[in-house]
């Protein structure tokens, strides 16, 4: 299974991009568990969580407000679809545009570590 993170800056964008892909693209929306979803993304043999909830378990909430802790740290996953034809799956990541890009970049390198 091929996987393509699609980088967003906003959530229309992600919309706009998952929309797209499956008007266009073939792509259905996918409703899995993270837990379920492929490795590095979800859990493997070898790592016992994926990238998805180690993200979101390294985001630090005890200096946030209780609006702020509600939604995941930019960077964030925010909807996965898959094209089973060509067995390639998306995932839309909001990255909120050039201002987060060092966020972004770091999060590639450790996805490209995988």
């Amino acid at each position: 299974m091929k996987a393509v993170l699609v980088f967003c800056e906003g959530r229309h964008d992600v919309v706009f991009a998952q929309r797209s892909l499956g008007v266009h693209g073939g792509c259905q929306w996918v409703g899995k568990a993270i837990g379920e979803l492929p490795s590095p993304f979800g859990p493997s043999a070898i790592a016992r969580k994926g990238l998805i909830a180690t993200r979101i378990e390294r985001h630090a909430i005890e200096d946030l407000t209780i609006q702020a802790a509600a939604h995941s740290p930019l960077p964030s996953f925010e909807s996965v679809v898959e094209n089973t034809a060509t067995d390639t799956i998306f995932f839309m990541v909001r990255a909120n545009g050039k201002t987060q890009s060092v966020r972004s970049s770091v999060y590639l390198t450790l996805y490209l570590s995988q």
